[in-house]
């Protein structure tokens, strides 16, 4: 058998976008920023080969946005940061029913700024698709 040749089981278990609780109201920035690091670090754990260095700084949403943007993958690589970086935005998309997922998408395509940057601009979508929903004033 190849080397090049992952199981139909395999294969889908990664392709599988997971289903995270979504809740009814989110209070502050930092309750919609503590969920999107947990859909984030769902994928960082699971489908990328990251591991937390232990520091109490390491913020696993960036390390999975830089390994999903990092380089130039190729072949298989490039298969599996694709897949991961497409569950990750489905995923945020669900959870927070976001209707214009193209902003989402495009937000986290922006290659021209850091994975921090992205990290706040995702964020700040979310919380204006949450005002919208609420007609709320959560804070941007």
């Amino acid at each position: 058998m190849s080397d090049n040749y992952i199981s139909v089981g395999v294969f889908k278990e990664f392709w599988k976008i997971k289903k995270f609780e979504k809740v009814k109201k989110y209070n502050s920035r930092k309750e919609v920023e503590e969920k999107v690091k947990e859909i984030a670090l769902t994928y960082h754990d699971e489908i990328t080969p990251l591991e937390s260095d232990g520091s109490k700084d390491y913020r696993p949403e960036l390390a999975f946005l830089d390994y999903c943007h990092s380089g130039t993958p190729s072949g298989w690589n490039l298969a599996f940061t694709g897949m991961a970086l497409l569950n990750f935005s489905d995923s945020v998309i669900e959870t927070f029913n976001i209707t214009d997922e193209e902003v989402a998408e495009n937000c986290l395509d922006d290659l021209y700024v850091t994975s921090d940057v992205r990290y706040r601009n995702l964020i700040d979508i979310i919380i204006k698709e949450i005002n919208r929903q609420s007609k709320g004033s959560l804070d941007e």
